[in-house]
């Protein structure tokens, strides 16, 4: 009787575990220098160990300066690292300071399915909204990307070749692709990049620098 209660005992921490293996790669606000001016959006990359994971319930909450932001993936048992997004439509907010949390919890079948008993994994972002009228205007036509979100490929249109190089980083700051920039349309190979959220920091021929946020699924 002890080795069967032992058994069940194992195979339900196996289980509860599993259901938990849930983790937060990173966390970003879109525009990244968002004004009063701005529909918002909190979007948080996430993945699993079990697959897949992106039938799932989304909801947020504003409490004053605080917005709380939670997330139920429901998984099932095929074992792969399942990668996710998860993007919350904020709207407009007033100009002030702001935390973003972030909860994120997973539990087996299909929606609506039940987190497990452990809790999962939270992050928190804080974010400054600006008055529209204290924020220089860049110009944003020089640099178009295109599909966004993009899975294989990104098409970047250059206006009047006024950039010289294209970088991409995570939101770790690591550098995941650096390529010259020689006609007004490039098409970039992004199939060994993982899926996530990325910056693509483009350097034009004045040194000056744009910076575009784009989603790889």
């Amino acid at each position: 009787m002890k080795k069967i209660l032992f058994a069940a005992f194992t195979l339900m921490l196996i289980f509860h575990s599993e259901i938990n293996a849930q983790y937060i790669n990173n966390l970003a606000i879109y525009p990244t220098s968002p004004t009063d001016n701005d529909s918002v959006y909190f979007i948080a990359s996430c993945y699993f160990q079990s697959g897949s994971c992106n039938d799932k319930t989304l909801s947020f909450g504003i409490n004053n300066d605080n917005i709380t932001c939670n997330a139920i993936h429901c998984i099932c048992l095929a074992t792969y690292i399942c990668y996710d997004t998860d993007t919350f439509s904020v709207g407009k907010l007033a100009a002030g300071n702001y935390t973003f949390h972030y909860n994120l919890n997973a539990g087996y079948g299909i929606t609506p399915c039940t987190p497990g008993i452990i809790t999962g994994p939270s992050d928190s972002l804080k974010v400054q909204i600006n008055l529209a009228s204290e924020v220089s205007e860049i110009d944003n036509h020089l640099l178009t990307i295109y599909p966004n979100p993009c899975s294989d490929y990104l098409t970047i249109n250059n206006s009047n070749n006024q950039i010289n190089s294209i970088i991409i980083c995570d939101f770790k700051g690591r550098v995941c692709m650096n390529e010259l920039v020689s006609h007004s349309q490039e098409r970039l190979n992004l199939e060994n990049i993982k899926p996530g959220i990325y910056l693509i920091k483009a350097i034009g021929n004045t040194t000056q620098e744009f910076v575009k946020l784009f989603f790889k699924l």
